[in-house]
C-alpha cells in the first residue's frame, strides 16, 4: 500500500471503530420490594379518589391528525438530517482524499458547506413544525 492511501485509510478505520466498539450496559438491581404496592392497596387508593369516569378528555380527530402529521414530518426531517450527515461524511472523505488538488478540495469544501446548511435547515424546520403543531 502506498503512503498516499495510508493516512485516509487510518482515519476511516478510526471513525468506523467508534461505531463498532461495544457500549457498556449498566444493569439495575431491582430485587427490593420497598416500593411495591399490593392490589388491595391500589384498590383502596382508587376508591378513595372516587374516580367515576375518564379523567382525560377525548382527544378527538384533531389530536389524531396532529399526531400523524407530527410523526410523518418527524420521519421526513429525520431522513433529511441523516442524508445531510451522510453527505458531510462523504465530503470530508473527499477532502481527505483530494491530494492537494485545488479543484477537488474546493468541491469537497462546497459539499461540506451544503451538507451543514441542509442539516441546519432540517433541524430548524423540525423545530418550527413541532412548535406550530403544539400550538394548535
Amino acid at each position: 500500500m502506498t503512503k498516499k492511501y495510508a493516512l485516509p485509510l487510518l482515519a476511516l478505520c478510526c471513525v468506523f471503530s467508534l461505531f463498532l466498539s461495544p457500549m457498556p450496559a449498566y444493569a439495575v438491581d431491582d430485587t427490593s420490594d420497598q416500593n411495591s404496592v399490593t392490589p388491595e392497596e391500589a384498590d383502596r387508593v382508587i376508591d378513595k379518589l372516587e374516580l367515576d369516569g375518564p379523567t382525560t378528555p377525548d382527544p378527538g380527530i384533531l389530536d389524531a391528525d396532529r399526531g400523524l402529521l407530527s410523526s410523518v414530518l418527524g420521519v421526513v426531517f429525520g431522513g433529511v438530517g441523516a442524508l445531510s450527515v451522510l453527505y458531510a461524511s462523504i465530503s470530508g472523505l473527499r477532502y481527505v482524499l483530494s491530494g492537494g488538488d485545488p479543484q477537488k478540495t474546493a468541491m469537497a469544501k462546497d459539499g461540506l458547506l451544503y451538507a451543514i446548511i441542509g442539516l441546519f435547515i432540517s433541524l430548524s424546520g423540525f423545530a418550527i413544525v413541532r412548535f406550530v403543531i403544539n400550538q394548535l
